[in-house]
């Protein structure tokens, strides 16, 4: 082929490159002309029409016209009747002609195939017209319901109301409205959109929570006049400060400021059951105990009735996390072993959802676990040992395997403590590839196997080994507390 493939100017038909001179039409040539359409309809609409040869030379003043292949109009080049003239391309040089006939531009089809398209009636431009109002306006959007536990979107909706009791909607041609529970809804995609708050949401999957503050920020400035982006938003900003609070208490402060700011502007919200959780997780976070108890042990005795068993079994989580944090070990046990059996016995239910099944095995789960997490914090390490050693027995027998995912990274921590780290990085390697129910658990051991590398091989090797895990845990799992410690690592 002449000339390197980014010389070659491509062809009519998929790439096939255009010979110099194509075959010539024997009557006239075919141009582009814009029929007499509205002008609102009338960009992108262009119609075949046929000009004489000897029309074109009486205009032109030229013997033998150039004939080319027809190409879209473009406004006020094309016309009718007459031949645009046409720069050649600069820096583009044509290949020569191939003899192969699948690579020839056919001849066109004869003259008189090409008649002039009769313009649209009168009823299919107001079509047009209305169609093109109603995508420009906005009107032909509509909201989507997420439901928890389904991949099936309730599409098509318009929200009237929500509040963390119900959601209620409307469907097209149907008079009633429809009413869901708030606790079976995972998200709802309101229209027309927010800019602003949909690229917060993509920064917050990204653990881009820096940004994410910043976007909702400028949601809450730019279209907080909406009141649904208002309530959105506010919640977002919350979560997102919360996050990045992590290793930062001013930033917690101000994440606990966001929560009861939207507690207090919207009561009734959607999203009410999570602020409640989350004023009293930076309620912990912030090392005011006393009031994250007080909050925690209130929620725990209304929570059932307000918002569904897995906010009151959540605030005994976070409540033990209380005694845990204050180094009351004993207690923060117990109560860890108290909301393994709350669970257990939720489990029983039927009444609840299979989705809200799944969330109260997962809390069990991590209840178990914390158990031994409490023994690891106490320094007794042996026994730590030992209770973790037991539970994988426990677990394999019920085939409980996001217990044994937390139990293996448990028994990897105890031994890391008892200054084993080759046999711990083993027990941290199964918890990540043969018990993968979990990304947290999984977070976890990549973060502990990092460890275990600069504990086992110290100086530049290990350190190298150690940021492979530090940097697949950060990359897989950004919005996790994991990635935040493994980023800190790194930084190191």
């Amino acid at each position: 082929m002449n000339g390197p493939a980014s010389n070659r100017r491509a062809g009519f038909f998929g790439g096939v490159s255009a010979p110099k001179t194509p075959p010539p039409i024997a009557e006239g040539f075919v141009s582009i002309r814009m029929c007499a359409f509205p002008k609102c309809l009338r960009s992108g609409l262009p119609v075949l029409s046929v000009a004489g040869a000897a029309e074109a030379r009486a205009r032109r003043g030229v013997a033998t016209p150039t004939v080319r292949r027809a190409e879209p109009a473009r406004s006020g080049v094309a016309s009718v009747g007459n031949i645009e003239k046409r720069e050649p391309v600069r820096g583009v040089r044509s290949p020569r002609p191939r003899h192969s006939s699948a690579q020839m531009i056919p001849h066109p089809p004869p003259i008189d195939s090409f008649r002039r398209s009769a313009p649209p009636s009168l009823a299919s431009r107001i079509a047009l017209v209305v169609a093109f109002t109603l995508v420009a306006s906005g009107a032909a959007r509509a909201d989507r319901i997420l439901l928890r536990g389904s991949q099936q979107p309730i599409a098509n909706v318009t929200i009237d109301m929500e509040d963390f009791n119900e959601v209620i909607y409307k469907r097209p041609n149907v008079p009633d409205p429809q009413r869901i529970r708030s606790r079976d809804v995972r998200e709802i995609e309101r229209e027309p959109v927010s800019d602003a708050y949909a690229a917060g949401r993509e920064q917050q999957k990204k653990g881009d929570y820096a940004d994410a503050v910043k976007s909702f920020q400028l949601a809450l400035g730019k279209d907080g006049n909406k009141p649904w982006v208002k309530e959105y938003a506010q919640f977002q900003l919350a979560e997102s400060l919360f996050r990045q609070g992590l290793p930062d208490p001013k930033e917690m402060q101000a994440a606990l400021s966001a929560y009861e700011k939207h507690k207090a502007d919207f009561p009734k919200s959607r999203f009410l059951p999570d602020v409640e959780i989350g004023i009293g997780r930076a309620l912990v976070e912030l090392g005011r105990f006393r009031d994250a108890e007080r909050h925690l042990t209130d929620l725990e005795g209304s929570a059932r009735g307000r918002f569904g068993i897995i906010y009151e079994l959540l605030a005994k989580k976070w409540n033990a996390t209380t005694f845990e944090r204050e180094r009351r070990f004993g207690e923060a046990q117990t109560k860890y072993a108290s909301l393994y059996q709350a669970a257990t016995r939720a489990l029983g239910d039927s009444d609840i959802k299979d989705f809200e099944r799944r969330d109260i095995a997962s809390l069990a789960a991590e209840a178990r676990n914390l158990e031994g997490t409490c023994l690891i914090l106490a320094g007794q390490f042996d026994r730590a040992r030992d209770f973790y050693t037991s539970l994988i027995k426990e677990a394999e027998q019920k085939n409980d395997f996001e217990t044994l995912a937390g139990a293996y990274n448990g028994l990897g921590e105890s031994l890391f403590n008892l200054k084993k780290p080759a046999e711990a990085l083993q027990m941290f390697a199964r918890s990540a590839t043969l018990y993968f129910y979990s990304d947290e658990q999984i977070a976890r051991a990549l973060y502990w196997m990092g460890l275990c590398e600069e504990e086992k091989q110290p100086g530049a090797p290990g350190l190298a080994a150690s940021r492979l895990y530090y940097e697949q845990c950060a990359k897989q799992f950004p919005a996790s507390e994991w990635a935040a410690k493994a980023k800190a690592r790194m930084s190191k």
